[in-house]
C-alpha cells in the first residue's frame, strides 16, 4: 500500500481530459459542491480532502496540476460508479476487505508501518477501502467492454499470415498462427475499449456540471 496511486495519477485508463476555461455563465450546482454528475453531488469538503491527499504524496508538483488531478478523480470516481451500476456490475464490500488485507500484508511488516503510513499520507482506512473499490470497478468495467468481442476465426488467421508470411520467417507455421491470433484477438479488444472510452466520457461529460472555479473540460459547462 506504499505503492497505492497518488490522486495525481488517478484518473487511469478511462479517463484523460484537459483542462478549459469555465465559462461566463454555469449552470447552478448545489451549494458547497465542486460538481455534480446527475444526481450525485461531488463537495467541496471532498475535495478538500483529496487535495491535501495529493499534496502530502507529491509536494514538488504545481499546485494547479494537483488540483486539476484532484477533481478529474472524484469526477471520473462517480462516473465509474454510476456506470457500474448502470451495467449491474457490483463489487461486494467483502471483496474489497480481501483485496484491502492482501495489499497491506504485501506493503507493511506490521500495524505500526501501517499507521505511519495513514499519517504521513493524510489518507484513512475508508478512503483506501474506497479507492480500492474504485480500481475493481474499473478493472470490472474494463473486461465488460471486451466480453463480447468476435473470435478470431481460422480464416482470418490464415488470410493475416498469407499477407505478412515474411514477418514470420523465424517461426514454425504453427507457432506463427499462435502469435498471429493473439495478435489480432488484442487488437479487436482495443477497437472494443477504445469504442467503449469514447462513449463513457461523451455519456458522463453530458451530466456532469462543475462550479465557478473548478470547470475542466470534462465538465458539460465547459468553456
Amino acid at each position: 500500500m506504499s505503492h497505492l496511486p497518488r490522486v495525481a495519477m488517478a484518473a487511469a485508463v478511462l479517463s484523460g481530459m484537459a483542462v478549459a476555461p469555465a465559462s461566463a455563465q454555469e449552470p447552478p450546482v448545489p451549494d458547497g459542491a465542486v460538481a455534480r454528475v446527475g444526481d450525485e453531488r461531488i463537495g467541496k469538503g471532498e475535495f478538500r480532502h483529496w487535495m491535501q491527499v495529493a499534496v502530502r504524496g507529491d509536494d514538488q508538483a504545481p499546485r494547479e496540476a494537483l488540483r486539476e488531478s484532484t477533481m478529474l478523480f472524484l469526477l471520473h470516481r462517480a462516473w465509474t460508479r454510476q456506470e457500474a451500476a448502470a451495467q449491474g456490475i457490483v463489487v461486494k464490500p467483502a471483496q474489497v476487505r480481501r483485496a484491502f488485507e492482501r495489499q497491506r500484508r504485501e506493503a507493511f511488516p506490521g500495524e505500526r508501518a501501517f499507521r505511519r503510513f495513514l499519517r504521513r499520507s493524510g489518507m484513512t482506512k475508508r478512503d483506501l477501502l474506497e479507492r480500492i473499490e474504485f480500481d475493481m470497478l474499473q478493472r470490472r468495467l474494463t473486461r465488460a467492454a471486451i466480453a463480447d468481442v468476435p473470435k478470431v476465426t481460422r480464416e482470418a488467421v490464415e488470410s493475416y499470415y498469407a499477407r505478412h508470411r515474411r514477418e514470420f520467417r523465424g517461426l514454425t507455421p504453427a507457432r506463427a498462427r499462435r502469435t498471429i491470433r493473439v495478435q489480432l484477438t488484442s487488437a479487436r479488444k482495443q477497437r472494443a475499449l477504445a469504442r467503449f472510452i469514447v462513449g463513457f466520457r461523451s455519456r458522463y461529460r453530458e451530466i456532469t456540471l462543475c462550479a465557478d472555479g473548478y470547470v475542466m473540460d470534462a465538465c458539460s459547462n465547459a468553456g
